[in-house]
């Protein structure tokens, strides 16, 4: 293999790890920022949620709160990996409760919890 092709191919693996982040930041964002929002602003199914849970509604608040400022830091380069860990650590508390409280399906933050993870894989904080 030539250096041309080892440099065009540490470009394009570079290119296509940019392009995951991105996708990756997105999505955790959005989400976040959806059911963050929701929580704060008190959607119905979000009070019912936390009703169900029992731990009162400032844990709706702290939650949505978490999950907001959540999708802002994944947002920007320089915090991405602390949103995402933030983000994964909430997905995790998620699909505990969903497991064990509210017997329901955990497949959402499982889902999120896979985007959460592997961004903090993709994006390691820079020493």
């Amino acid at each position: 293999m030539s250096i041309i092709e080892i440099i065009r191919r540490n470009k394009r693996e570079k290119y296509v790890k940019k392009m995951a982040i991105l996708v990756l930041s997105n999505i955790a964002a959005i989400s976040s920022l959806t059911t963050g929002s929701a929580k704060l602003l008190g959607a119905e199914s979000a009070i019912a949620i936390f009703d169900d849970i029992g731990f009162g509604q400032w844990f709706r608040y702290l939650t949505g709160l978490i999950e907001v400022s959540g999708a802002i830091l994944v947002l920007m380069p320089l915090t991405a990996f602390w949103g995402a860990l933030l983000l994964s650590l909430t997905m995790i508390g998620a699909i505990l409760i969903h497991l064990f409280v509210l017997r329901g399906s955990p497949s959402f933050a499982m889902l999120l919890l896979a985007v959460t993870s592997t961004l903090m894989l993709l994006k390691p904080v820079k020493k």
